[in-house]
């Protein structure tokens, strides 16, 4: 029975098969039978299949599995490289008989022995050799079986490396140099050579940069080396610049003692003055804080003191002469009760209630009142504030924003709080970045036309915003750093917020000790930093808060910033 070449269902059987092997085999469910019952059907597959295509096919699925059963250890990398099936060609069928003899004149036409021509001869048959047998690529067998061969200790040496655990065994297996060129040829042919190949560029490119990194490393160190050799040249200056600025800087904080010191002592004389002042009214309550402020410890012998008559009708009589600070008067006789207040002649103070003071005189230095918050008081602080819409006006006596013109000053209602924004919103209505916040009630300056931005909802009425300008104190920001009783800044915080000032948590720091000191840093903000320094006066006995500029600060904060810092343990 004659053979015939194999057909292309039996190529696509043995193609399926090698499709769901592969499945299996990445779900560890292949078995090593299947395996080789595979790999000896496409042995035996070569037997029917000429050179072309397909047979090249069979080869690449042979060397695929013959390499995966090596990284299985299912077959020696020793043994010999398996191949196809020699091709049996078809056998040809039989040659036909021959033609009878043609005839002529009615006899046979006999060709004389040795007289007819010759069979005809191949004449490429006769001038070369034959070729040796040429694969579908172009390639012969034994350059097909190189490659193979190659191939399959490529790939069971990356099998091999995929399935080590050991990272530092693992790292082993990475190619360098020429391997890894000749590795880079295959991979296309199997994902496990395609895998080590990347893993060992990436390894390669790792040194690459290690080495790199060491080169740069030292070419930083060579110029470090060269700038300490510049540096050292510049150290005598910056030594005599440093004792410059220290010398400086001994100079600024004696003047700083100096004004302390004026300033504690014209405090002193005016608490003084004061308690004399209030004697006059027959009132002990003042004198008794003084000394007990200065370090009368004895409360019992203070609550004794009482003003004998004649003293009183003296001090009465002079204070109507001259002013306190005209004229040094001798002190008044304070007489010492020998019985409690309850027996005493005297009339008892029950508590120190100040009396109303006479007109201080020049060289007093009385508490100014309280500084109204207007842009003309405290300065000006521009951005845009929402107005309300056309029918719901947030204008006082005026129907529609829209109608206001620049120049005009207009009062915001009071049922709500107002955002002082960068700019209007956008045509998203997204908003801008918030500068302040303006109390409901307060009047603002106009400065531009109304802007009308429709939110992108349905129904949504047009929202007016304007230009304008409010006190600066609606939109700065306190920092407050403090030392001492915490408990205190619940009270420090609504005293700033009574400004309608922003309040960012207070930081609690040693170096606060024993200040009671406003900073601020533009020039423009000095009237805003002496607001806030007479408003937290009642955390400093009365006192406003000493205001200090620092123009020289190299990194400023924004305008409108202001610290305080104030200790809160005295």
């Amino acid at each position: 029975m004659n053979k015939t070449a194999v057909t292309e269902p039996t190529i696509d059987a043995l193609f399926l098969r090698h499709q769901r092997l592969l499945a299996s085999n990445a779900k560890g469910a292949a078995t090593r039978e299947e395996r080789r019952a595979l790999v000896a059907d496409l042995i035996s597959a070569g037997a029917d299949t000429p050179d072309g295509a397909v047979r090249d096919s069979l080869r690449n699925m042979l060397y695929f599995w013959t390499a995966e059963q090596s990284s299985r250890d299912e077959r020696p990398l020793s043994e010999a490289l398996p191949s196809l099936a020699d091709y049996k060609p078809v056998e040809p069928p039989p040659p036909a008989p021959p033609p009878p003899p043609a005839q002529s004149g009615g006899g046979i036409m006999i060709q004389k022995l040795g007289t007819g021509p010759a069979p005809p001869q191949p004449a490429a048959a006769a001038a070369s050799p034959p070729n040796k047998p040429v694969s579908g690529d172009g390639s012969s067998d034994a350059e097909r079986e190189a490659k193979a061969r190659a191939a399959l200790r490529i790939a069971a040496l990356a099998r091999q490396w995929r399935l080590t655990a050991d990272p530092a065994a693992k790292a082993g297996y990475l190619l360098t140099g020429k391997a890894l060129d000749e590795a880079a040829a295959y991979r296309a042919d199997d994902p496990d050579i395609e895998a080590l190949v990347l893993e060992s560029e990436k390894q390669r490119y790792r040194a690459k940069v290690v080495r790199r990194s060491m080169a740069i490393a030292a070419l930083v160190a060579v110029i470090l080396a060269i700038t300490a050799l510049l540096l050292r040249a510049e150290q005598t200056n910056k030594i005599l610049a440093r004792s410059e600025r220290a010398a400086n800087d001994a100079a600024q904080a004696a003047g700083d003692a100096e004004r302390s010191s004026r300033a504690a002592r014209l405090r002193l004389e005016t608490e003084a003055d004061d308690a004399v002042r209030a004697l006059a009214h027959d009132d002990l309550g003042l004198l008794k804080i003084f000394l007990r402020d200065r370090g009368a410890t004895d409360s019992a012998q203070l609550d004794r003191l009482t003003l004998s008559a004649t003293s009183l009708q003296t001090l009465q009589a002079d204070t109507t002469k001259a002013p306190m600070k005209q004229q040094r008067m001798a002190p008044p006789t304070i007489v010492p009760t020998a019985t409690p207040l309850a027996s005493s002649t005297a009339t008892p103070l029950a508590s120190p209630t100040p009396t109303p003071l006479p007109s201080p005189t020049a060289t007093s230095t009385p508490t100014p009142p309280a500084t109204p918050t207007t842009a003309a008081s405290v300065g000006a602080c521009p951005g845009f504030v929402w107005l309300g819409s056309v029918g719901d006006s947030h204008v006082v006596n005026v129907a529609s924003p829209l109608d206001l013109r620049a120049g005009a000053e207009i009062q915001l209602d009071g049922r709500t709080d107002y955002r002082l924004r960068a700019r209007a919103p956008d045509a998203r209505y997204a908003m801008a970045a918030q500068l302040g916040v303006v109390p409901g009630g307060s009047t603002i300056g106009f400065t531009g036309p109304p802007v009308s931005v429709t939110p992108p909802l349905p129904g949504a009425k047009a929202q007016i915003w304007a230009p304008v300008s409010v006190a600066a104190n609606f939109c700065t920001s306190v920092y407050v750093q403090y030392f001492g009783d915490g408990q205190k800044l619940a009270a420090v915080n609504s005293a700033l917020n009574d400004l309608s000032m922003l309040v960012p948590p207070a930081e609690a720091l040693t170096s606060a000790k024993g200040l009671a000191e406003v900073r601020y840093y533009i020039e423009s903000d000095a009237k805003v930093a002496a607001l806030v320094a007479k408003q937290l006066a009642p955390f400093n006995r009365g006192e406003p808060l000493k205001v200090t500029w620092l123009p020289k600060v190299q990194t400023k904060p924004k305008p409108r910033t202001i610290e305080v810092w104030l200790d809160l343990s005295r």
